[in-house]
C-alpha cells in the first residue's frame, strides 16, 4: 500500500491519496533514495496533496539520500514559501 501512496503523491492523484491515507498507509514510507511521499509531492509541486499529506500528520522534514527534504526541493523549484504553497506543476 506504501508503493501506491508513494506513486498516486507522485502524480498529484488526489482521491487515490487520499484513499490510501484513510486506508492507513504509511505517510512517510521511503522508496530506495529515502524519498517520502511527501518529498516526491513537493519535487513534482503538487500543492493539494502536499496540503492533505501535511493534514495527515507526515513529516515534512524527512530528507532524502540526499539530504534534501521537500522544503529544500520546493525552494530549489522556486517555491520559496514552502511545500504548503507550491504551485502545481510537473518537473
Amino acid at each position: 500500500m506504501e508503493i501506491d501512496l508513494q506513486s498516486a503523491a507522485c502524480d498529484g492523484d488526489q482521491p487515490k491519496v487520499m484513499k490510501f491515507l484513510a486506508a492507513g498507509a504509511n505517510k512517510d514510507a521511503a522508496d530506495d533514495d529515502d524519498a517520502t511521499p511527501m518529498f516526491m509531492t513537493a519535487e513534482n509541486g503538487h500543492a493539494q496533496v502536499l496540503k492533505m499529506l501535511l493534514a495527515a500528520g507526515a513529516n515534512k522534514d524527512a530528507a532524502n539520500n540526499e539530504g534534501a527534504t521537500p522544503m529544500t526541493v520546493s525552494a530549489q523549484n522556486g517555491d520559496a514559501k514552502g511545500p504548503e504553497d507550491a504551485p502545481c506543476r510537473r518537473s
